[in-house]
């Protein structure tokens, strides 16, 4: 006989041993255990910051609403996302949506808007399976009738390491150029990814409508203003303007 059948007949033989020594099945069926619940995937909530420029402008002047959507942990943009941009007037508590953007390869849309009225604005993303649904941060726009005016910013270094926003304020179209002399600037900041603006001092223009104001912050920390002249009861119609470094993303 060749090992191998040999093999095969001892191993038929202890299987059938085997068998005969394991008890009889019961012949009631024992309960089925509970199911395992579904693992779930808790989602992720994203980043939502959106600008409004500018802030403040006289009645029928053109808008930009600028909104950034992003993991807030990665920072990675999110591409391709359906964003409702909605409004209400100032004293409602209705939203209306105006525009349906989509978001770019930078997480990043642009919608362009007239300022008819004072309005506050906020962006609207509804979700999807990896992220929650997430309202922008809320901006008022104020739009006063009166002459527009023209507002300029830039920041610029100072010499002890600080920062100095300077700028001008004069009549939007005016010849010879007609500046706004001892009018009151307010200076706002917002931190590098930040989501809120905050006051962070005012200052007021000299004859020639030139302004400065100086805040220890420095450069590097990549803080964006905005420079706000509020109008006044003259005819002056409002306007306000944002500055940023060009070496900062």
């Amino acid at each position: 006989m060749r090992p191998s059948t040999r093999r095969a007949m001892v191993l038929t033989a202890t299987t059938a041993l085997a068998a005969s020594l394991v008890p009889a099945a019961s012949t009631s069926a024992a309960p089925a255990a509970p199911a395992a619940p579904a693992a779930t995937t808790a989602k992720s909530s994203p980043g939502f910051n959106l600008t409004v420029e500018p802030l403040w402008s006289g009645v029928n002047e053109r808008l930009t609403v600028i909104g950034e959507l992003y993991d807030s942990k990665t920072y990675r943009p999110l591409t391709g996302r359906s964003i409702s941009l909605q409004a209400r007037n100032v004293g409602s508590t209705t939203w209306r949506t105006v525009a349906r953007p989509e978001t770019n390869s930078n997480g990043a849309f642009s919608v362009s808007l007239t300022a008819d009225r004072s309005k506050t604005y906020r962006a609207v993303y509804s979700g999807n399976a990896w992220y929650t649904g997430r309202h922008s941060n809320w901006e008022r726009q104020t739009a006063k009738p009166g002459k527009w005016v023209r507002t300029t910013a830039k920041p610029v270094a100072t010499s002890n390491g600080g920062t100095k926003v300077t700028g001008r304020i004069t009549q939007l179209v005016a010849s010879p150029t007609r500046p706004l002399r001892y009018v009151n600037v307010h200076i706002q900041a917002r931190q590098a990814y930040g989501t809120y603006w905050f006051d962070a001092g005012s200052t007021k223009t000299n004859g020639h409508g030139y302004f400065g104001w100086n805040t220890s912050v420095k450069p590097s920390a990549c803080y964006r203003y905005r420079a706000i002249y509020k109008g006044n009861s003259n005819g002056w119609a409002a306007k306000s303007t944002t500055a940023e470094w060009s070496n900062c993303g």
